[in-house]
């Protein structure tokens, strides 16, 4: 019984890790963007 318990809880962290990964690569790709566009701008200037 134990270690259904266990796997259960071993999955549910798994994806709430997987949703926090997922939540900060979309930050970093909007921050990469961001910065690019920057630099882009510095180089027209």
């Amino acid at each position: 019984m134990a270690t259904t318990l266990d796997l259960k809880s071993k999955e549910e962290k798994d994806a709430e890790l997987d949703k926090r990964i997922e939540a900060l690569r979309r930050k970093n790709e909007a921050l990469i963007r961001r910065y690019q566009e920057i630099e882009e701008d510095r180089k027209k200037a």
